[in-house]
């Protein structure tokens, strides 16, 4: 991991991962280091996977009942998440 943060531009301070599940508290992930990982994921041999694996907005996970209007749905995917930064 620490190896991929480098390689993505991030800096150790930026991001801090206690555990693999994502609910700890102690999780920790800057809105600088958010988006410069998921610009590397766009950029990733396996990009694709990824983003096949984001929710879809209005359509499944738990942005099933978010954003349901006509026009952004099923064009918005993000996983929910906390940042602190």
């Amino acid at each position: 991991m620490t190896r991929f943060l480098a390689r993505a531009g991030l800096t150790p301070g930026e991001v801090r991962l206690e555990e693999g599940s994502g609910l700890s508290r102690h999780n920790l992930v800057t809105p600088r280091a958010l988006v410069g990982l998921l610009d590397a994921m766009r950029r990733h041999p396996h990009a694709g996977l990824f983003q096949d694996a984001l929710p879809v907005a209005g359509v499944d996970g738990t942005l099933r009942g978010r954003m349901r209007a006509r026009r952004p749905k099923g064009i918005c995917a993000r996983r929910p998440a906390r940042s602190v930064g």
